[in-house]
């Protein structure tokens, strides 16, 4: 309990003036959650917390989505939101989305936060892919869900027209993805934007020990821990698959976009992947704000959460054919 306390003490005692004033309220009464799948009644603790997100999502549809389709790619399930300013004019160009979660939380259906507003900032068609969770599907199960849409994705659209993003554990899933393309001789996607990518799981890096109490969304030992043990069952949690900061990055890797801040616990994961990616010759840049904690996009009606968007849009706009 002590433990607890400080952490939340230490975010509370250290609200930065430099952001604004939505997000130095989210900092003030936001509390970090606790994530334990090993618990014998996480199914109801899952149900509860997508009750939790059932209202937020709804307001959230209404305001974005045009039209929402549920179709099966390759024996996976996969939402595609048509945002309500749609061009036909985009029909040949497309994003594909891994959510995050921690591998154990959450589906396209009750995360619009993070993916719907990018459909409406860029004009484009988002195609989600609702990818088995630990501990009922353990790894390979994400990725490999994920990589199967991805190979039937590129059947319908050009690579050259088709983006690739993700958050949190959704951004490793979209860098495992584009890396394992590259590593079967498959076209890559025409861009990757990656949104505080969990590339690390190991707790290896600088700022899971700074950013520690000061990071609202999460901390290692109180809910990315356990969810990772679930994950990582009989597993190397360095596997490239599972970490991919651990892979050998080629060059031709797809235009990326690295996107965190100072806040995030796992900010380090995004400095040394763009390290890795920018020695290896790919084109790569890192998008950082003050104050934010991990995977800021999941809050609405903040200016950084906007920009983001913004800037994720113009990204994808730029590089999609």
């Amino acid at each position: 309990m002590a433990g607890i306390l400080k952490d939340e003490f230490r975010i509370r005692e250290n609200i930065p003036t430099t952001i604004s004033r939505q997000a130095q309220a989210y900092l003030q009464g936001t509390r970090v959650a606790d994530l334990d799948p090993s618990r014998p009644d996480w199914p109801e603790v899952v149900k509860a917390t997508y009750k939790l997100y059932a209202q937020l999502n709804t307001e959230l549809k209404v305001k974005y989505v045009q039209n929402l389709d549920e179709l099966s790619i390759a024996g996976v399930p996969v939402s595609v939101i048509t945002p309500r300013n749609y061009d036909k004019a985009n029909d040949a160009r497309a994003i594909c989305y891994m959510h995050g979660g921690a591998y154990v939380l959450f589906n396209p259906q009750n995360t619009y936060g993070t993916w719907a507003p990018l459909a409406c900032a860029s004009g484009l068609k988002i195609y989600a892919v609702d990818y088995r969770l630990a501990p009922q599907y353990p790894y390979p199960a994400a990725p490999d869900d994920c990589f199967q849409v991805y190979r039937e994705m590129i059947k319908q659209y050009a690579p050259e027209s088709l983006g690739i993003f993700g958050d949190s554990a959704g951004g490793a899933l979209a860098l495992v993805t584009a890396l394992r393309a590259h590593k079967e001789g498959m076209p890559l996607p025409a861009a990757l934007a990656l949104f505080s990518p969990a590339t690390d799981v190991t707790k290896t890096g600088d700022t899971y020990y700074t950013n520690e109490g000061l990071d609202i969304v999460i901390h290692y030992e109180r809910n990315l821990l356990k969810p990772i043990e679930a994950y990582t069952v009989g597993h190397d949690p360095r596997d490239p698959q599972i970490s991919p900061i651990y892979a050998d990055f080629p060059p031709g890797l797809p235009p990326t976009m690295i996107l965190s801040g100072t806040r995030d616990l796992l900010l380090s994961c995004c400095v040394r992947l763009y390290r890795a990616m920018k020695k290896a010759g790919n084109t790569v840049e890192l998008n950082l704000w003050e104050g934010m904690w991990h995977d800021h996009i999941g809050f609405p009606d903040m200016p950084e959460t906007d920009e983001a968007f913004t800037d994720m849009a113009a990204f994808f706009r730029l590089h999609l054919k």
